[in-house]
């Protein structure tokens, strides 16, 4: 799947067509153009990453003993919405985080399942 972003109503999209196969890229070995010391971190959000079987005999991910489950309404229409409210971490339904304008999150994954995993 290929898709554009664009930032300006009068900004040129160039179509490449569709990509036939993704090239592996070894992450580790990317480097910012241009390097800046990193700000110091305004919050921390910590990930418990445990895989448990359910009440229905499914297993399942969970992050901080919670399964995702998809919103009903998508949470940039609630923050629009929701007036006021929209900076209630409850409004969004559990496992939510909201994070505030210019805030530097260190995230924190703990992997705390038996398994190897690719967190």
């Amino acid at each position: 799947m290929t898709s554009s972003i664009t930032y300006s109503p009068s900004a040129d999209v160039t179509d490449s067509g569709t990509v036939d196969e993704y090239q592996l890229v070894e992450d580790i070995s990317l480097v910012p153009i241009e390097q800046i010391a990193a700000p110091r971190s305004t919050k921390t959000i910590e990930l418990v990453v445990i895989f448990d079987t359910m009440d229905d005999g499914t297993n399942r991910g969970t992050f901080n003993y919670t399964v995702y489950n998809s919103p009903q309404v998508p949470a940039i229409l609630s923050a629009l919405t929701l007036g006021e409210n929209a900076t209630a971490e409850q409004a969004y339904g559990p496992g939510s985080f909201v994070i505030d304008h210019m805030d530097v999150v260190d995230l924190v994954i703990k992997n705390s399942d038996a398994g190897k995993h690719p967190l």
